[in-house]
């Protein structure tokens, strides 16, 4: 019998049970992946693949990393997940941690379990700390697909939010890297929710003009900033975080994905006046800041910055889109991003080369419908940008 269920199990048409149970909301890229290593994955059959997609940007450190899978190791047998009215040692790690890399004044944390959790909070702190009921979001950005966020989403043509319109907190927009759209902003709006570089959106890179004045006119005018930073977080841009490529500070920030080493966590990062204003039992979660998420949490900062990650991607981004810029494919319509936050736009719908890149041996992901979407892991190396620049080059030819 035991022998029959090792046989069941070995020979799983894993594509078919998925189909058959999984609820068919996401697209089927017809692979079956069961292993990582450093920057490759690997299929059921033992086939290698260059990650340039990296979980969409969550396995920030590659895969099977050392440094990580140790901690975490020694967290499980200790203690996985305690309720924030604990005290815990891994949480207090975690918080200093975060409280080393983080300016003067932004450093009151609420731990959750994924970037969308993480917008939620801060839309529901913005509101009540300020007492104030418009919200405003950027044109063409995405901050997740649960209702508060949704209200905010409105990449690839309104397609995610149009269905809950009837549903949905009511967002006025302004237009992304548009200074005269600014004037939107009044005394009257609680806050302002925007990417520093749309990452769903195309990756549109925030200009540091805009940036500038919409800071200025949110102290002006009294609105509190919140800055998702779900996807550029964490050295993604070439710093800790893009928003200091602008030179300003938010009143709220958002984190997620790498946050931490692959585990699910959330972190919505308020100021202390914001943090002043809200009172026990207004948000809660019960699974944030568990022990074991909060000692990825430590590991993964201090590995960015004992690797010196950040400057080692904002070089790295540097070449890689150089090198795809020189490839000089009638396909290719321009490449643009910041550090390893790379799009390539085509001239052509990006699916069918997204899947001949996968047939090739490297997973990349889409953004807008022309799009191909690069978030390799920071570890990536300049040979393995070399690897990849061959294989863009046999298929885009």
């Amino acid at each position: 019998m035991i022998r029959l269920l090792i046989f069941r199990f070995c020979n799983m048409d894993n594509l078919a049970i998925q189909k058959q149970f999984m609820l068919s909301l996401y697209p089927n890229r017809q692979l079956v992946l069961t292993k990582g290593e450093g920057v490759y994955l690997f299929d059921e059959e033992n086939n290698k693949y260059l990650d340039l997609l990296s979980n969409y940007g969550v396995n920030i450190l590659g895969y099977n990393n050392l440094a990580i899978n140790q901690v975490l190791s020694e967290q499980l047998n200790k203690l996985i997940n305690l309720h924030g009215s604990f005290g815990n040692d891994q949480r207090s790690l975690a918080l200093q941690s975060l409280a080393d890399c983080l300016p003067s004044g932004l450093n009151k944390v609420f731990f959750s379990n994924s970037g969308t959790e993480s917008i939620e909070a801060a839309l529901k702190f913005a509101l009540f700390a300020s007492g104030k009921t418009q919200l405003l979001a950027a044109r063409n950005g995405y901050h997740g697909k649960t209702l508060g966020a949704l209200g905010a989403t409105t990449s690839h043509q309104d397609h995610y939010r149009q269905p809950f319109l009837k549903f949905v907190p009511k967002f006025d927009f302004i237009e992304f890297n548009n200074i005269a759209s600014l004037s939107a902003i009044t005394n009257q709006t609680a806050a302002v929710i925007i990417e520093p570089l749309q990452g769903e959106g195309g990756v549109v890179v925030g200009n540091k003009d805009f940036f500038t004045k919409l800071r200025q006119i949110c102290d002006q005018t009294g609105t509190l900033l919140i800055m998702d930073e779900v996807q550029t977080g964490l050295g993604r841009t070439g710093r800790l975080f893009a928003y200091e490529h602008f030179g300003i500070i938010p009143d709220i920030l958002c984190l997620g994905k790498g946050l931490a080493g692959g585990l699910p966590a959330g972190l919505t990062i308020i100021s202390d006046s914001v943090a002043a204003k809200l009172t026990k039992g207004l948000h809660t979660n019960t699974f944030g800041g568990g022990p074991l998420v909060c000692a990825g949490i430590s590991t993964t900062l201090k590995f960015l910055q004992d690797n010196k990650l950040p400057v080692q991607t904002s070089f790295n981004g540097l070449y890689f889109m150089s090198e795809l810029q020189k490839l000089n494919s009638p396909l290719i319509k321009e490449v643009r991003g910041l550090g390893l936050m790379i799009a390539i736009e085509l001239t052509a719908k990006a699916l069918p080369y997204l899947m001949a890149l996968q047939k090739n041996g490297i997973i990349a992901g889409p953004s807008e419908e022309n799009v191909i979407r690069l978030l390799p892991p920071l570890i990536i190396s300049q040979s393995e940008i070399d690897e990849a620049i061959r294989i863009f080059k046999k298929v885009l030819s």
